[in-house]
């Protein structure tokens, strides 16, 4: 039990260290993930099993929302990477009780990507939304 609880505020000292330098946390990464795997599924779902029956228009729209998608995914990983590598640099501080200092411009840089990239996500998922509830307007037929 209390190794369990050495652990967790190990964890905490980590999350703290990056939230007080950065202002955000992998967490934020991994929610953006979960939230793109689902709009990609949904979007390739209804691209699969309703392309061919929709306006020419329609199937452009999906198919760069698809490609947008795949460039969220590149985007996306780059971000955990980068998060990653700054949460390696907070627990080596926390293990050798050295001082974490990321460097601002890189930090900066970084959260400007993960609110872009958020912002992004959110529209595609917007629009994935938007597409699906139309898609429940088709004919039965189709």
């Amino acid at each position: 039990m209390k190794q369990k609880e050495e652990c967790r505020a190990y964890d905490e000292k980590i999350s703290a260290l990056l939230a007080k330098q950065l202002d955000f946390l992998p967490e934020e990464i991994d929610a953006m993930q979960r939230l793109l795997k689902a709009t990609r599924d949904m979007l390739h779902f209804y691209l699969n099993e309703f392309g061919l029956h929709l306006e020419k228009q329609q199937q452009e729209e999906l198919s760069r929302l698809s490609s947008k998608s795949d460039l969220l995914i590149l985007k996306i990983a780059r971000l955990s990477f980068e998060m990653k590598s700054l949460e390696c640099g907070a627990k080596k501080s926390v293990e050798t009780k050295k001082e974490f200092a990321p460097d601002k411009k890189e930090t900066k840089a970084l959260g400007e990507g993960i609110t872009e990239t958020k912002d992004s996500l959110l529209e595609l998922n917007r629009r994935v939304t938007a597409i699906v509830e139309k898609m429940k307007e088709l004919p039965k037929g189709e």
